[in-house]
């Protein structure tokens, strides 16, 4: 265990704990982790990054982040099954959640001094707590939820704003939506734009022959989307369908279940079949992260249709790699500014397919050395500014 860093720039000895966020069904909350924990281990000071297994869990994907932090504590310790069932049973209903609850007391021991987390630890927790709410889909897209889901989301953003000490956003888009869904606690709002950091052999590999093992024509879009209805995978389809050009392929990578609508992936299918486009629409599924960069490298462009972000991991990973997209023009978009981008209105298959076939005509697949070498050059600044944000909304509140 790596002994604790001092951080220069503030003059205290920083130890940061992270509630686990990683679930298999949602990579972007363990992806989110990967760039931040990257970004402030790329520090000259780093500070310490303790990680904590909620232990009612058996997801493992949180092993990915093994090599990034300095200590995981696992809360609560391993029990019986029913003194397991007891603290859940005491989660749920909110109690023990003091400022001397057994989480508390297992972080103070470890010496954390501020606490990093999607939800809350409870009102009077003794530690600072900084709340990151990646966005406000369920207040802007509302359809896509139960009512139930809905209101049991609006209860549990407000606990959490008020609990905070500081409220972490990832951008300004979704600093409008909390002014509007919380205006008591937008004070406490702080803006970290994160970035995506790449392996260290990423631009080593060979990208057209992981586009081989995966079988793939010489020419292809990628959309590395999960199969949500809000990332809008039906406008691609369509798209396609207007564009009547049978070599076309978009290659899909990611999760095929949307728990609010579990038919979907399968309507979609459908839907292409109908068009005549089916054969277009390569499907992969989970595959792993270092295949999905050299399948982005490869590509003619990537293509990121989505209707909301709170933060796009896909643009990111498009300005960190150096690569031309084709995405929606919504304002989170226009707030990441990738620099090589196609925009269309996003519920325009007719826009969307003049912007496929605008690049499928002039494109060239593999990677595009200017913008490769451009992106390069800029990383390690854009790493530094997103690590020194992180540890600026830190040093407000340790």
């Amino acid at each position: 265990m790596k002994t604790a860093c001092v951080a220069s720039w503030i003059g205290i000895v920083v130890n940061i704990a992270f509630l686990n966020l990683c679930k298999r069904d949602w990579i972007a909350g363990c992806n989110y982790y990967r760039n931040l924990f990257t970004a402030l281990k790329a520090m000259p000071n780093p500070p310490r990054l303790v990680l904590v297994d909620l232990g009612d869990t058996t997801d493992d994907t949180y092993h990915m982040l093994l090599p990034l932090v300095d200590d995981v504590l696992v809360y609560p310790p391993r029990r019986s099954p029913w003194r397991r069932a007891h603290y859940r049973v005491q989660r749920a209903l909110g109690l023990g959640l003091g400022a001397h609850n057994p989480l508390h007391d297992l972080l103070v021991a470890a010496g954390v001094d501020v606490l990093f987390t999607a939800k809350s630890a409870g009102p009077w927790f003794g530690l600072p707590q900084l709340i990151w709410l990646p966005d406000f889909q369920h207040v802007r897209l509302p359809h896509l939820f139960t009512p139930e889901d809905r209101h049991q989301r609006d209860q549990r953003y407000r606990q959490w704003a008020r609990d905070a000490r500081r409220i972490v956003l990832s951008s300004e888009d979704a600093r409008h939506d909390l002014q509007g869904f919380a205006p008591q606690a937008a004070h406490k709002a702080r803006v970290l734009h994160f970035v995506a950091a790449l392996a260290d052999d990423t631009f080593a590999d060979d990208p057209a022959q992981v586009a081989a093992d995966y079988r793939l024509p010489e020419r292809f879009f990628y959309l590395p989307n999960q199969w949500w209805v809000h990332k809008n995978h039906q406008i691609v389809i369509e798209a396609l369908a207007r564009l009547n050009n049978p070599a076309v392929v978009v290659v899909c990578s990611g999760s095929t279940h949307d728990y609010r609508q579990p038919d979907h992936h399968a309507a979609m299918l459908r839907l292409a079949d109908a068009l005549g486009v089916q054969a277009q629409v390569r499907v992969l599924g989970m595959i792993p992260q270092r295949h999905i960069w050299p399948l982005m490298r490869q590509s003619l462009a990537v293509v990121q249709p989505s209707r909301f972000e709170g933060w796009s991991t896909t643009v990111e990973e498009v300005k960190s790699l150096g690569k031309t997209i084709v995405l929606s023009d919504i304002a989170v978009h226009r707030e990441q500014a990738p620099p090589a981008a196609h925009y269309f209105a996003v519920d325009d298959a007719a826009g969307l397919a003049q912007a496929l076939g605008l690049v499928w005509a002039l494109g060239t697949a593999g990677p595009d050395a200017a913008l490769e070498t451009a992106a390069r050059a800029a990383f390690a600044g854009r790493q530094q500014a997103f690590a020194a944000q992180f540890m600026a909304i830190v040093g407000e509140v340790v």
